[in-house]
């Protein structure tokens, strides 16, 4: 396979998990919203328990999200900042001011994606605002290719995680009976994992 039909189909593979991840993070958001008033509804006040966290676990959670915000971009990778100044160029809402409604919109969000591809250095989603604004990609190589395989792999990855969590499992089992004796494990597992661990 040439390495311009085996870039398609990698970007091509890039764009499904990137939107199948989008989708999983909004029913996951719904999930976890609806599972927990579930629990709450059991009237379970044992298993409630372990869905406070508890203040050491949730500094930790702070902090997590803390470091998370205040990255830098760390990359020094020179073709990936080439790519993101060409696409730039072509949407830096100062350089569009005769765009329609539509189309700055649009530029909008590739810009934004752009500035979060050079964030968190992901060649995937540079490449995929480089192919939606039609910047010329014919001097993609196998290392980028194989930089988008690996975000690839970490899509799949993510969207299991999502996937296999409770909350996303109970929403979407087929029928009420089923959430229930569904929701009656998970309530055990809960209460598991309060009591005290055996030296």
């Amino acid at each position: 396979m040439s390495i311009s039909a085996n870039f398609k189909k990698i970007l091509r593979d890039y764009n499904y998990l990137y939107e199948s991840l989008t989708d999983v993070k909004e029913i996951s958001s719904i999930a976890e919203g609806e599972f927990r008033q579930a629990m709450i509804d059991s009237g379970d006040k044992e298993a409630l328990q372990a869905l406070v966290p508890n203040e050491s676990q949730q500094t930790k959670l702070n902090e997590i999200k803390q470091e998370e915000q205040e990255k830098e971009p760390t990359h020094n990778d020179v073709d990936f900042k080439k790519l993101f100044r060409k696409i730039v160029i072509k949407c830096h809402p100062d350089k569009n001011r005769d765009a329609n409604e539509k189309q700055l919109e649009f530029l909008k969000e590739c810009y934004e994606n752009a500035t979060l591809a050079n964030n968190v250095y992901d060649w995937g989603l540079l490449l995929r605002v480089a192919s939606q604004l039609d910047v010329d990609l014919s001097d993609i190589d196998e290392k980028q290719m194989q930089n988008i395989k690996l975000k690839n792999e970490e899509l799949q990855k993510e969207i299991q995680k999502y996937e296999s969590s409770m909350a996303y499992q109970w929403y979407t089992k087929d029928d009420e009976k089923t959430r229930e004796r569904f929701l009656a494990i998970c309530l055990g597992v809960f209460k598991n994992s309060l009591k005290p661990k055996a030296n």
